[in-house]
């Protein structure tokens, strides 16, 4: 990756975007990869999105990937994990979807379970369970793939229908559809929030979108290191290798699921066609046997 200082103009920008195209951000493993190189992004995210209330510099960042490991294969909608502890008793799992969310919410719930699991070390005591209660639990799932401007956020608790209780406050998952809030900082529906505009920026489709966007809601010098850091990051090879696989992977996942769609939608089509045929079927014999009935009554 090569280091830039070019001014940010949206002449460069667009000349850029035609010497290589800016890999999306919902992309998990670009998204990482700038948290990684900037933290200060990755705290004002994580603290916006998720209405944490602490300011980034009083958010003590510690990775925790290599500690939950909560998956031991790679799937096409998941193949980079987010896991931070912060401050020692917030955990945090960020999904990033790019299978439908009702595809994967299953999944994505066993493995926020598994990540408290992993706390515990083998013959846990009463103590060490007791200490989880101090521990903020939290899974945020952004959904890509989702096309809505009606459900922007849902918030999934411990719930007892019975009694109406939430039985444990410590244990979220928040979930965000990324396509709510593009419609939002276009529409300008109300006045947005700055989660909204984080939570919009990860759909911007080129720099010059990624920089109008930075452009309402962080200061210039944020910006201009944000957007050069896309900039490098598009450039990778290993970045860029990964991300043609995954969008090849995402094809192949595409096509099948519409040929057996379409297989499905033919063979309804060929249920409906039999059951036609047999109600056609049915109607000649009813009239032939009215036929019948009045040639009788008619002799």
């Amino acid at each position: 990756m090569t280091e830039t200082n070019e001014k940010i103009t949206e002449e460069y920008l667009k000349k850029i975007q035609d010497e290589h195209p800016m890999i999306l951000l919902t992309f998990d493993k670009m998204l990482k990869a700038i948290f990684e190189r900037n933290p200060i992004v990755y705290k004002r995210f994580i603290s916006s999105v998720l209405h944490l209330d602490l300011l980034p510099d009083e958010m003590d960042l510690d990775d925790k990937n290599k500690e939950f490991v909560l998956s031991k294969y790679t799937e096409y909608s998941k193949t980079v994990d987010f896991n931070v502890d912060i401050n020692k008793n917030i955990l945090i799992n960020i999904e990033l979807n790019q299978a439908y969310f009702k595809d994967v919410k299953f999944r994505n719930r066993i493995y926020h379970a598994k990540k408290i699991s992993l706390l515990l070390n083998k013959g846990a005591d009463k103590e060490d369970i007791k200490g989880l209660e101090d521990i903020t639990n939290i899974q945020l799932n952004l959904n890509a793939k989702e096309k809505t401007n009606t459900l922007g956020e849902d918030i999934v608790v411990p719930y007892s229908i019975v009694t109406d209780t939430v039985y444990v406050n410590n244990d979220k998952t928040y979930i965000r559809y990324l396509d709510y809030y593009r419609n939002l900082y276009y529409n300008n529906i109300t006045s947005l929030q700055e989660d909204d505009y984080w939570l919009a920026l990860l759909t911007a489709k080129n720099y010059v979108e990624l920089n109008d966007i930075l452009s309402k809601f962080v200061d210039d010098d944020l910006r201009e290191s944000i957007v050069k850091d896309v900039v490098i990051l598009s450039s990778s090879d290993e970045i860029w290798d990964e991300y043609e696989r995954r969008n090849a992977d995402l094809l192949v996942q595409y096509t099948i699921e519409k040929r057996l769609e379409n297989e499905e939608e033919y063979i309804q089509q060929e249920k409906e066609n039999i059951q036609q045929e047999k109600e056609n079927i049915q109607q000649e014999k009813e009239n032939m046997q009215q036929e019948k009935e009045n040639m009788q009554q008619e002799k």
